[in-house]
């Protein structure tokens, strides 16, 4: 079972190294995901981390590449929901504070409720007077704290179904190391 989840990809020589090619990337087969009884809809807590719900829901910690992979997450850091302190200090490094964000003037992406999709201030300025009817400002702080409520929503595979994505991974890494 592939428990570890570079422990199986290939050794390369690099200059006068040998080191795991990590630069590989696996992905579930595209319909995997489709397949209902495959994953389940799972909501992030406030301030839990993967690596905490990897342990809790699979037994290891060893399994954070299967919410990665499953979730086509690249930067574990901000493809996962930030905790409040988090995001505050994001926030503050972003926009240069919590007020700044928040003042509707600063405004950078407007919001039509009839659509689940945001337009940035630029698209908006380049548009017609018409297809503008309904968008409305929508301060940096919320759009920002709504992407990072979207990010809670994530699936988790089954645990039946991990050992044997974890045993097709080993076998396929195998498969580059001959």
């Amino acid at each position: 079972m592939a428990d570890k989840y570079f422990k199986n990809f290939p050794i390369v020589q690099y200059g006068e190294t040998k080191v795991r090619n990590i630069i590989l990337k696996a992905r579930f087969a595209k319909n995997l995901l489709d397949i209902s009884d495959s994953y389940y809809p799972f909501t992030v807590r406030e301030g839990q981390s993967i690596t905490e719900l990897a342990f809790d829901y699979y037994g290891s910690i060893n399994y954070v590449w299967l919410i990665i992979a499953a979730n086509d997450i690249v930067d574990p850091y901000y493809d996962w929901p930030l905790d409040q302190v988090q995001f505050d200090n994001y926030i503050i490094k972003k926009y240069g504070s919590i007020e700044q964000a928040q003042n509707i003037n600063n405004s950078s992406f407007y919001r039509n409720p009839n659509y689940s999709y945001y337009m940035t201030t630029t698209t908006f300025n380049n548009i017609t007077a018409s297809e503008k009817a309904g968008w409305q400002p929508v301060d940096n702080y919320n759009y920002e704290l709504i992407i990072n409520e979207q990010k809670r929503k994530i699936r988790l595979l089954g645990r039946e179904r991990a050992l044997n994505v974890g045993t097709e991974l080993e076998r396929l890494l195998k498969k580059v190391n001959v």
